[in-house]
C-alpha cells in the first residue's frame, strides 16, 4: 500500500521539476510502479500547458502560444529533456571511440552535434505545434506528451543499462513487463479517447522512435542512460506533433 501510495510522487519527480526524494525507507517496489504511471504524468504536463495555451489564445497569436507552450513544458521539466537531447546526440552521433562517448556525454559543456540536435528539435516542436489547429491543440499535446513519457518507460525496461549504476538504476530495478503493459495501456486508453485513431497512430510512432533510439544508444554504448531517456522522450514528443499535424489537417 505505501509503495502505491508513493509511486506518484516519484513519477512526478523523477520527469518534472517537483521534488525527488530518494530517502532510504522508500521501498523499493515504489520505483517500478512509479514508471507504470509515466504516461500520466505526461498527460499532466499536457493538461497544465493545454490550460496555458487556451488562456493566451485570447490574448496573442498561435505562433505565440505555441512558443510559450514549449517554453512552459521546458520550465517544467527543468530542461532535463532537452538536455538530455543534447548529451545524448553528443554521445551517439559524434566521431569517437566507442569508450569515450560516456564520457563525452557526462562532460558539462554540449558540443556541435548536441547544439544543432536541441536547436533543430526545438524549430519541429514549434512549426508542428503553431500549425496545429488552436481547437485540438490542446489534445494533441496531452497525447504527444503521454506517448513521449511512455516511450521513455518502454526503453527503461527494454534496454540494457550503460553503466553501473544512475539516477534510473532504482526504477529499472524490479521493473517487470507487467509494469510496463500498465503504462502501454494507460498510453492507448488516453491517445484513443482524446484522438481515436489518430492517438493510436501517435502512440505506434512515438513507440517506434523510442525503439529507434534504444537500439542505436546499445549499438553506441552498450546501452542508455539517463541522456539517452529524456532524448527518447523529446524526439518521441517532436514526432508525435509532427504527425499530429498530417492527421489533424
Amino acid at each position: 500500500m505505501r509503495s502505491a501510495l508513493l509511486a506518484p510522487g516519484l513519477a512526478l519527480g523523477f520527469l518534472t521539476i517537483a521534488p525527488l526524494r530518494l530517502s532510504s525507507d522508500v521501498p523499493r517496489r515504489a520505483f517500478p510502479l512509479a514508471v507504470a504511471l509515466f504516461p500520466v504524468v505526461g498527460l499532466a504536463l499536457g493538461a497544465v500547458a493545454g490550460a496555458a495555451d487556451a488562456a493566451l489564445e485570447r490574448f496573442v497569436p498561435g505562433s505565440v502560444a505555441a512558443a510559450i507552450d514549449l517554453a512552459l513544458l521546458a520550465v517544467a521539466t527543468g530542461g532535463l529533456h532537452l538536455d538530455g537531447l543534447a548529451d545524448a546526440a553528443d554521445g551517439l552521433l559524434g566521431n569517437m571511440p566507442r569508450e569515450r562517448r560516456l564520457d563525452a556525454m557526462r562532460e558539462p559543456g554540449i558540443g556541435a552535434f548536441g547544439v544543432a540536435a536541441v536547436a533543430l528539435v526545438l524549430v519541429v516542436e514549434y512549426a508542428a505545434l503553431a500549425a496545429t489547429p488552436p481547437a485540438t491543440r490542446v489534445v494533441v499535446l496531452a497525447v504527444a506528451l503521454a506517448v513521449s513519457r511512455w516511450s521513455m518507460a518502454l526503453i527503461l525496461w527494454r534496454f540494457p543499462y550503460a553503466r553501473p549504476a544512475g539516477i534510473a538504476t532504482p526504477f529499472r530495478d524490479g521493473l517487470r513487463a507487467a509494469h510496463v503493459a500498465v503504462a502501454a495501456a494507460v498510453t492507448a486508453a488516453v491517445a484513443s479517447a482524446l484522438l481515436a485513431s489518430g492517438g493510436i497512430v501517435l502512440a505506434v510512432v512515438g513507440t517506434a522512435v523510442a525503439l529507434t533510439v534504444g537500439w542505436r544508444a546499445v549499438d553506441r554504448l552498450g546501452g542508455c542512460t539517463g541522456d539517452v531517456y529524456g532524448a527518447a522522450g523529446e524526439l518521441a514528443f517532436a514526432t508525435c506533433l509532427v504527425v499530429g499535424t498530417g492527421i489533424l489537417a
